[in-house]
């Protein structure tokens, strides 16, 4: 697997965080705004590699008993909806955590988006969840060589 190209999708400029709680879930908008191309602004991908789409995050979810996480959902100018999940760290309040999404095979959808932030939230507790960064990471997965045929040893 290799990295093949990112883009930092948020902050930029004098943009903050995003803050949610369990009583005020989001929808939030990315405050970027509308996105040109989120996924089909990397190069492309080598003939022999799979593309594969993740995001990279500085966030943090309050730690309460539960299950909840922060959830960043593209909706693609095409209809399409992209959705990747952060994983629970079960941090305080405005704690930095560093982590990353699952992944996104795409077929590469070319269209803008506007971009989401939700606090997926089971718990029944108010806590707090936050995001500060959020970078798109594009990785090239290269498939194996095939094995060599066998070798017919000499008699």
């Amino acid at each position: 697997m290799s990295l093949a190209d990112w883009h930092v999708l948020f902050p930029k400029g004098t943009e903050t965080t995003v803050q949610m709680s369990k009583s005020s879930p989001g929808p939030f908008p990315c405050p970027s705004g509308d996105i040109i191309s989120p996924f089909g602004s990397f190069p492309a991908p080598d003939p022999s590699a799979q593309r594969w789409i993740r995001l990279k995050g500085v966030f943090y979810d309050e730690n309460v008993a539960g299950s909840y996480h922060v959830q960043v959902q593209f909706n693609m100018f095409s209809g399409q909806k992209v959705i990747f999940d952060f994983p629970q760290v079960a941090s305080g309040q405005g704690a930095s955590n560093f982590g990353f999404s699952n992944w996104y095979k795409p077929p590469i959808d070319t269209s803008g988006a506007h971009c989401f932030v939700f606090f997926v939230n089971n718990t029944s507790h108010d806590n707090h969840a936050g995001i500060y960064s959020i970078i798109i990471e594009a990785h090239d997965i290269f498939q194996a060589a095939p094995p060599p045929p066998p070798s017919n040893p000499a008699r």
